[in-house]
């Protein structure tokens, strides 16, 4: 499988090749573009750093009044999004991915994360297949991977979360430069587009942080403006304020990038419980803010309690990563991506007291392709 990213770590180079590290790239807001291969192997996706490959730039020097001028002719941002754009127009894949992962991630675990994501989330309007296997499952359409991996350093420690927190602030103009550039590839692919292609967003735990300070710094930086670049946008264990979504300095603004939100939290998630120690209550742990009504936002927003899931695809003793580990809620957002309206959903059950909120509801029947 071959997985496109953009980073803003650091870059190093050896006699094996180039290396991506778990800081900052040194300028401020930059970022690098590549893709790898990856393959299943023992029950896991294996990502061998040896073969990521970035995109290179193609520069021009040339002498002016005795300077030495360089141009850029060629971005490998430029490189790197025809190369999607070829593989999303192909008849034989399905929708565009996108992953921004949570703290503790290496480059190479958080890859991982983007090919089984893949795996699980392809052909979304067929039943969601027995066997889900690492490397067994042989979608008919399959999604094409993009990652977006920011600083993380691959621990899973206090002192290392909020590092990785940190590293998450200082990267929303380098994320942010990555969804400018994100806008003019979706519209070169609109205008070749016979698909009707569409692009999904999954943020999960401190990735969510992530994207509220990419969103931030796309509304308020002279030059950017927002554009309602996904069809879908999934807040997954979000390690954010549950009220993000209400504030316009935090999440509020995601409504001008997407016309849908699927919020999953879990008041069992021991990992976003232990940053609600540290922080305000967290949307991942306890879902939107109560008292306030998600009718309220310009968007479609649906809240979904995945406390009734149990991790029979692969055990979380942490019940932190719902959306691979549970069966039922990765049918739950399969759905959703398959364009379902939220109270067709089946495996969910509506709360009476709350508009817009829903259960996990094990052991009814899995999703049909839609009518």
């Amino acid at each position: 499988m071959k997985i496109f990213f953009a980073t803003n770590r650091d870059v190093g180079t050896s006699d094996a090749g180039v290396s991506l590290g778990n800081g900052i790239h040194g300028r401020e807001g930059a970022f690098r573009v590549g893709e790898i291969d990856v393959v299943p192997a023992a029950g896991t996706w294996v990502v061998d750093p040896a073969r990521l490959s970035l995109s290179p730039e193609t520069i021009e020097e040339s002498v002016v009044e005795g300077r030495l001028v360089r141009n850029v002719v060629e971005r490998g941002s430029d490189r790197l999004f025809a190369s999607v754009r070829e593989a999303a127009l192909k008849e034989d894949t399905g929708d565009i991915l996108i992953l921004l992962h949570g703290a503790g991630h290496s480059l190479v675990s958080s890859l991982e994360n983007m090919a089984r994501c893949v795996e699980l989330y392809s052909d979304p309007h067929e039943p969601l297949p027995a066997d889900l296997s690492v490397g067994r499952v042989s979608p008919r359409r399959q999604m094409v991977p993009f990652a977006l991996c920011y600083p993380t350093n691959g621990r899973a420690n206090p002192v290392d979360y909020f590092l990785d927190r940190g590293d998450a602030r200082l990267s929303g103009l380098a994320l942010a430069r990555t969804f400018a550039r994100l806008v003019k590839f979706v519209a070169a692919l609109r205008r070749q587009d016979r698909r009707h292609i569409r692009i999904h967003l999954m943020a999960h735990s401190l990735g969510n942080f992530a994207l509220r300070n990419a969103i931030q710094t796309i509304v308020r930086r002279p030059g950017m403006r927002p554009v309602r670049l996904f069809d879908s946008i999934f807040l997954l264990h979000a390690d954010e304020d549950s009220d993000a979504l209400f504030d316009p300095g935090k999440l509020a603004p995601l409504s001008r990038f997407t016309d849908r939100v699927a919020v999953y939290f879990d008041r069992s998630d021991k990992l976003t419980r232990l940053s609600d120690a540290v922080h305000v209550d967290r949307l991942g742990q306890k879902g939107p803010q109560r008292g306030r009504c998600l009718s309220e936002l310009p968007c479609e927003v649906t809240a979904i309690d995945c406390g009734g899931a149990t991790f029979d695809l692969r055990p979380d003793i942490q019940r932190h990563r719902h959306y691979f580990g549970a069966r039922s809620v990765v049918d739950d957002i399969r759905q959703v991506i398959a364009g379902r309206p939220p109270h067709q959903v089946t495996g969910r059950e509506p709360d009476p007291a709350r508009p817009g909120f829903y259960r996990i509801v094990e052991g009814s029947a899995e999703s049909v392709p839609p009518q």
